[in-house]
């Protein structure tokens, strides 16, 4: 529970907040999100999703950038690798 709470703290608050979801069903669109259950930045798929929610990212590049700072990796990002990642970003 502290753990979480740490990782919480560092973290934006557009990372922790759920995806909007509209009532209409629009376009299949991918984005990714920042699911604090499961601790990493993931791909997802919706016919309903807002784009303007908080957590909604058009890639993977900007959803770990935004909500696996620097400050606290790798902890707020669970399977994040330095070493690879660098490579890539």
């Amino acid at each position: 529970m502290l753990a979480t709470s740490l990782i919480q703290a560092n973290q934006p608050e557009e990372c922790q907040v759920k995806i909007e979801e509209s009532l209409l069903l629009g376009r299949p669109k991918i984005f990714y999100s920042y699911i604090p259950e499961i601790g990493r930045c993931a791909v997802r798929f919706s016919t309903n999703v807002w784009t303007d929610s908080p957590n909604v990212f058009s890639n993977a590049k900007d959803c770990i950038k935004t909500c696996c700072p620097s400050s606290c990796r790798p902890h707020c990002c669970r399977g994040y690798r330095k070493d690879r990642l660098a490579k890539i970003y």
